[in-house]
């Protein structure tokens, strides 16, 4: 087994890449980047280069079968640096420090929290959850879940089958939340300030007012064949778009002086607005 223990001055850019280790990123109290590494060199290689400003940390695999715990990786990091951080199996958890976030996994889970910034945020197989943060958000996951509790922002949130769930969250700008088979729900506990848009393909899309005053520009769809539509609320406008096969309905609503727009759409699923 090998270690890595040593702090880095001026770092601008950090960049971590993991095979199957987990990666631990924290707030430093100093303006040095802080790194601790372990790994077993049977089946890992480490390359860590630092050139002033910039500190690249990559591992290669030498043994064709990698365990889930051949590294892991402990920074502490001061505010304002660029981030890229990567885990093929392994997760990630990202705590206090506001930075720019490139963060991607194969598998593994992300965690972040107490961030601020812009956050581009990916996985293949594995969850996101985000947990107090602001700033402007990308996030995907293949077939994991996306949950975002207390957050301020513009989010692009998206899974291919798995649930997108946001709770107190203000989106401050144009915000849509995605998902192809899973159900997306936005439960509304502060102001909404920028439009919204709910989709899922065969899954629910609710938008849950949560006793609070319902407002703004309703646009509601859902397919003809199996998909429902249900709100708290009448319509200014029904219509019916396509052939029964592939068209879809709309409903149509302004509720109250709210100047955002609230888009909800299903396939199959229902497209609701909870009280």
């Amino acid at each position: 087994a090998q270690s890595h223990s040593e702090s880095y001055k001026d770092v601008e850019m950090l960049d971590i890449s993991s095979i199957t280790g987990d990666i631990y990123i924290e707030k430093s109290d100093s303006k040095e980047v802080s790194v601790k590494g372990k790994w077993d060199d049977d089946q890992v290689r480490v390359k860590i280069d630092y050139d002033g400003k910039s500190l690249i940390i990559k591992e290669k695999k030498v043994s064709r079968n990698v365990d889930g715990d051949a590294s892991e990786w402990t920074l502490m990091v001061p505010n304002g640096l660029d981030l890229e951080v990567n885990s093929g199996t392994g997760s990630l958890k990202i705590t206090g420090v506001d930075a720019d976030l490139d963060a991607n996994t194969g598998t593994g889970s992300i965690y972040i929290s107490q961030m601020e910034g812009r956050f581009d945020v990916n996985s293949g197989t594995g969850s996101l959850e985000l947990e107090n943060v602001k700033g402007k958000f990308d996030l995907n996951s293949g077939t994991g879940d996306v949950l975002v509790m207390n957050g301020a922002g513009k989010f692009d949130a998206n899974s291919g089958t798995g649930d997108v769930k946001f709770k107190q969250v203000n989106p401050t700008s144009h915000s849509s939340l995605n998902s192809g088979t899973g159900d997306v729900k936005f439960i509304v506990t502060g102001k909404i300030s920028g439009d919204l848009a709910l989709a899922s393909g065969t899954g629910d899309a609710v938008l849950d007012f949560d006793g609070q005053k319902i407002e703004g520009d309703f646009e509601m769809k859902c397919g003809i064949r199996s998909g429902r539509i249900s709100a708290p609320f009448k319509f200014d406008s029904e219509q019916q778009i396509g052939q029964r096969g592939n068209g879809h309905i709309e409903k149509a609503a302004k509720i109250g002086a709210a100047d955002f727009d609230v888009e909800i759409s299903t396939g199959t699923g229902r497209a609701e607005v909870r009280q």
